[in-house]
C-alpha cells in the first residue's frame, strides 16, 4: 500500500509481458529490505486487485459496487490485459467520480450518512506513512511527490493529501479546510498542475480573512491563463498572411500561419500531417469553438469508454508582445 516493496523497478512491465502475473511480480529482484525503499510501482496496484478476487471471489470492481460506486453513483470502468485481468492501476473514472472519491476520504469515510470505509483507515490512507524520493518509474518527478505518500495516496508540501492519477488527474484534500479540489486533464509533464494550482488558486482559498468566499468566487470568475494577452498588436506587419515552416513538434504542426485584420474574426492556418486546417481563434479572453483538431491526443481512448461525442476546441490567444502571438487551444472532453 505504501509502494515499498523493496524493488528498483516498476514491476508492471514483467507482469504485462508474461503469463503469471503472481509469479512474474516475485521474479522481479528485490534489491531493498521491504518497508525501507520507496518505488513508486504499478505492479503493486495490480497485485493488490488480484489479492482482492482471491480472498473475495470477485473482481475488485464488483466487489466496490454495494460498497461504494452504487452508493456514491460513481461510474468506474477498468483495461484488461490480454489474459483478461482487470489493470489495477488503469482505474478510470470521470471527473465526477474523481471528485465523489476525494470527498469520501475529506469526510473519514462517510457518504450520505453512511460510513462506507472506516473512519481510520481513511485517514490513514491520507497521512504520511513513508517519505518518497526520486524514483527511476516515474518520467517527471515534480515537487510535491516529495512530501510523502500514504497509502495508495501522495502527500502535499503545503498540508493535506492528493489523489494523483496519470497524466494529470488530481484530487487535492485539505482538510482543515474542509476542502476538495478535483482537476482532470491531460499533460505531459504532470507537474504543471500542482505548480500552477499552489501557486494560484491556493493562496486565495488560504486566506484567513472572513469574507474569503467571495474573494475566491471573484478570483475563479476572472482567472484565465491568457490574461494580459493584448487583443490587438498596436500595428500590422508583414508576418500576418505569411506562412512559417516549423520544426518538427510534439503535436506535428508542419506550418502555420496568422490571418488578422481589425474588425474581422482572427484564423490560424495550421498544416498537420500534410493536412491544412484553419482555426477560428478568440481574443480577449473569448474562447471560440472548432471542431476537434486533429493534433495527437490521448483522450480519443477514454472518450469511448465514456461515450463522450463530438467533442470540439476552444481556441482562445492573444499578443504577448506586438511580435509574439499566443493561443490557447482546450478540448471539451
Amino acid at each position: 500500500m505504501t509502494m515499498t516493496t523493496g524493488h528498483d523497478v516498476d514491476t508492471f512491465g514483467a507482469i504485462l509481458n508474461g503469463s503469471n502475473s503472481v509469479r512474474d511480480f516475485l521474479s522481479v529482484p528485490v534489491l531493498f529490505e521491504p518497508g525501507t525503499h520507496f518505488l513508486y510501482n504499478n505492479g503493486v496496484s495490480h497485485i493488490l486487485a488480484l489479492v482482492v478476487q482471491k480472498v473475495a471471489g470477485m473482481d475488485y470492481v464488483e466487489y466496490l459496487r454495494p460498497r461504494f460506486l452504487d452508493p456514491a453513483e460513481v461510474y468506474c470502468t477498468v483495461e484488461e490485459t490480454e489474459r483478461g485481468e482487470l489493470e489495477g492501476s488503469r482505474t478510470v473514472t470521470n471527473a465526477e467520480g474523481f471528485a465523489k472519491l476525494s470527498l469520501l476520504y475529506l469526510q473519514e469515510g462517510v457518504w450520505n450518512g453512511k460510513q462506507l470505509l472506516r473512519a481510520d483507515l481513511a485517514r490513514a490512507a491520507c497521512e504520511h506513512q513513508v517519505a518518497s524520493g526520486r524514483c527511476s518509474s516515474v518520467s517527471f518527478m515534480h515537487e510535491e511527490q516529495f512530501a510523502g505518500y500514504g497509502y495508495q495516496i501522495w502527500r502535499n508540501r503545503m498540508g493535506g493529501a492528493r489523489l494523483d492519477g496519470g497524466r494529470g488527474q488530481f484530487g487535492f484534500l485539505f482538510y482543515d479546510q474542509e476542502l476538495a479540489i478535483v482537476c482532470n486533464a491531460v499533460v505531459a509533464d504532470s507537474g504543471i498542475i500542482p505548480q500552477t494550482f499552489f501557486e494560484t488558486i491556493y493562496l486565495a482559498v488560504d486566506q484567513p480573512e472572513a469574507d474569503q468566499s467571495r474573494e475566491l468566487a471573484v478570483y475563479l470568475e476572472n482567472w484565465n491563463e491568457l490574461n494580459g494577452l493584448w487583443s490587438d498588436p498596436g500595428f500590422k506587419d508583414d508576418y500576418y498572411g505569411a506562412t512559417f515552416t516549423l520544426e518538427e513538434n510534439a503535436w506535428e504542426i508542419e506550418k502555420m500561419g496568422i490571418d488578422w485584420k481589425e474588425g474581422v474574426q482572427l484564423k490560424i492556418r495550421l498544416t498537420v500531417k500534410g493536412e491544412k486546417i484553419t482555426v477560428d481563434c478568440g481574443l480577449g479572453g473569448e474562447w471560440v469553438e472548432n471542431e476537434i483538431l486533429p493534433l495527437p491526443r490521448e483522450n480519443d481512448r477514454l472518450n469511448s469508454i465514456f461515450r463522450v461525442e463530438h467533442p470540439v476546441s476552444r481556441v482562445s490567444g492573444g499578443w504577448l508582445t506586438g511580435f509574439c502571438f499566443v493561443f490557447q487551444v482546450r478540448d471539451t472532453d
